[in-house]
């Protein structure tokens, strides 16, 4: 269900984005065989020991920025990215990216998508390997 969530979950409009999350806790459902609605949709997560729609979305995010600037992707992309984002004195470590665009259609742009990443990824990322990064993802980002 969240297969290629970074290209199509920045861009979604609030409804289908609950319409998706409503379809999510149904497979939920199904999975646990829970039909009469006795567990809310956080214990569904909790018992299954998975993610919410939200959460698999901005970790995925979190995993794609971190293959482009470490794997072989063109230089303009990556310092496009690192060009835009931005420290903020209020909160201390973290990184922003601010949205250049005019128009919907500059949502197709992937360092426009980056916005779902504010607060959750700190400076110290750009030092750490795939599997730290990993790590650092699943504390970082609640679950739920």
């Amino acid at each position: 269900m969240s297969y290629g969530s970074q290209l199509w979950g920045g861009c979604t409009s609030v409804k289908s984005m609950q319409r998706m999350r409503s379809l999510y806790n149904k497979f939920l459902r199904l999975q646990c065989k829970d039909f009469s609605k006795l567990l809310s949709n956080r214990e569904l997560l909790i018992k299954l020991e998975m993610r919410s729609l939200d959460s698999l979305f901005t970790s995925q995010c979190c995993k794609t920025l971190h293959n482009i600037c470490y794997n072989l992707v063109p230089d303009q992309l990556v310092l496009s990215i690192f060009s835009r984002g931005y420290y903020n004195d209020r909160y201390p470590n973290r990184l922003f990216f601010p949205r250049c665009n005019s128009k919907v259609v500059g949502m197709n742009s992937f360092t426009n998508r980056l916005r779902s990443l504010e607060g959750v990824l700190r400076f110290e990322w750009l030092n750490k390997t795939a599997k730290e990064f990993n790590d650092e993802i699943s504390i970082s980002i609640p679950k739920f």
